[in-house]
């Protein structure tokens, strides 16, 4: 799974969404998020901009990028080629993050059931034995800890409201900006 956001230079509105393609599906959520299907995965877009991009397997990178290109470039919902690279471009560079993935290690018995996850708050990994869906097989979680978005966000504010208000701008050099924290779980 990947997250992502359509550049801010991208403007849509919800209703006017649907005469881009048949395949945007409405969903029943609140939240009021679309839905795209396609043969490479799905997408979940929301009103804000965000996107969850779940890739079927064997999950590449190069799936990642034709799905967006189905949703959004062919549709004529995304019609600018630079915005649209910059949406497919995993971070720091570009908007694209890793989220989340599931790693299977078969170890050739059945083994006895066990859910490990002591590290699923700090680290964003869970490890998972002996379930029914895959009984002889050591299953890995990983994923982005919340935390570690949230920390991102807050700092990226905080670094935009240190660089207005500096009083001394003019004679220091100006601060840069730091690189999007990177996590993978």
């Amino acid at each position: 799974m990947a997250v992502g956001s359509i550049p801010a230079e991208t403007v849509w509105r919800y209703p006017e969404m649907f005469p881009y393609g048949s395949r945007w599906q409405k969903t029943r959520a609140r939240n009021r998020w679309i839905l795209w299907k396609d043969r490479l995965g799905r997408l979940e877009l929301f009103l804000t901009g965000r996107v969850n991009v779940y890739v079927r397997k064997p999950a590449t990178v190069w799936k990642v990028k034709q799905l967006l290109a189905h949703a959004f470039m062919w549709t004529g919902l995304v019609e600018d080629l630079n915005l649209f690279e910059r949406m497919v471009t995993l971070a720091p560079d570009g908007l694209l993050r890793f989220h989340g993935a599931h790693y299977l290690f078969d170890m050739g018995m059945r083994l006895p059931k066990a859910t490990i996850d002591y590290f699923q708050r700090s680290n964003g990994i869970t490890i998972k034995v002996g379930d029914r869906s895959h009984p002889d097989k050591i299953e890995v979680i990983a994923s982005q800890p919340s935390w570690g978005e949230r920390v991102e966000i807050l700092l990226d504010k905080w670094v935009d409201v240190m660089e207005k208000a500096s009083p001394m701008e003019s004679r220091v050099d100006r601060v840069e900006k730091p690189e999007r924290l990177w996590y993978v779980g």
